[in-house]
């Protein structure tokens, strides 16, 4: 019982992690401003492919919506699998303030396969990529907090 209570409590560990809200704070910061800085970070994050992955641009509401890719993906044989992570990241803007919101996590394997974050089946195989995504997402948010005090 001790055991399942803890595999549990790490599993929900795992959910709150990879789908992992955070907010920053700086009083000095306007919205505009903010919003801007968000914009550059996500063109550094994602390259080129910035301007596809951006599903909603809202300056007014100071909403950004990005549907992007993520470097974690499931390993066979130590060999990565062919298949691509998504993440949904709703970034929202105030004066001042700013939430990274990263939910709907999964990988849709070549072969048409989808693992969701939240899904607790898939082994040991899918428990390690889960560890993966959730490193990733502390690296972007690392990421943005670097770039955010500048």
């Amino acid at each position: 019982m001790k055991f399942f209570f803890l595999a549990a409590a790490f599993i929900f560990c795992l959910n709150a992690i990879a789908q992992k809200n955070e907010v920053i704070k700086d009083s000095a910061k306007t919205k505009t401003e903010l919003f801007n800085k968000t914009l550059l970070w996500i063109g550094k994050t994602w390259g080129t492919n910035s301007g596809k992955v951006i599903s909603l641009r809202d300056e007014v509401n100071g909403i950004i919506e990005v549907n992007g890719g993520l470097k974690a993906v499931p390993k066979t044989d130590g060999f990565a699998v062919k298949g691509q992570t998504n993440t949904t990241l709703r970034i929202t803007v105030e004066d001042g303030r700013v939430e990274l919101k990263f939910e709907h996590t999964s990988f849709k394997w070549e072969a048409g396969t989808v693992w969701n974050f939240e899904d607790d089946e898939g082994g040991a195989q899918k428990e390690k990529w889960k560890t993966d995504v959730a490193d990733e997402i502390n690296e972007l948010v690392a990421s943005y907090k670097a770039d955010f005090g500048k």
